[in-house]
């Protein structure tokens, strides 16, 4: 008797501990136009490190159902590059991955995301993060994190013609 009650404690602390916290907010359609939804944002990192040289461009899709996809890195800062085969090829991994996909909202000339992180506890976390939007084509995020590492990321529309499917993402909220 004693293994079966230590059996449903440790399954009951497990799906407890397996439990996805809310975002930050509630989905809502994007209904301004701040911003386009027609292509996707991006960023391009350049290292300045010894030991890191490789630079790299980072994608962001917003949907007008207030979805916000991200984790395209690709090794390029020539954004004309990037196909529409690529991004298809990467979003068979990013369909299974609820943290790629997030929810955002904008708010007096304020973009905010929201996304789930695995921390090395095995606990889901909950980010909220925020830019200031300068135009319906660019919009700059600058934070410091906990660690004290500066995030200083300016990121640029691309009209592109193919985005996901934000549909699969429904399964997570």
């Amino acid at each position: 008797m004693k293994k079966i009650l230590t059996l449903i404690i440790l399954f009951a602390i497990l799906a407890l501990s397996c439990k996805r916290p809310h975002l930050a907010f509630d989905r809502t359609p994007f209904l301004g136009n701040e911003l386009r939804t027609d292509g996707f944002y991006y960023y391009t990192y350049y290292p300045n490190s010894q030991w890191d040289t490789t630079n790299r461009t980072y994608v962001f899709f917003l949907y007008k159902d207030g979805t916000i996809l991200r984790g395209y890195t690709y090794n390029t800062v020539n954004i004309q590059d990037i196909t529409i085969e690529m991004i298809k090829e990467d979003e068979k991994f990013l369909q299974e991955d609820s943290g790629s996909w997030g929810l955002f909202t904008v708010k007096d000339r304020n973009l905010y995301w929201s996304f789930w992180h695995y921390g090395p506890d095995f606990h889901t976390y909950v980010s909220l993060d925020s830019a200031i939007i300068l135009n319906d084509t660019t919009f700059h995020e600058y934070r410091e994190t906990s660690e004290g590492v500066i995030i200083n990321n300016t990121y640029h529309f691309h009209k592109f013609p193919y985005k996901p499917d934000s549909s699969v993402a429904y399964q997570w909220w």
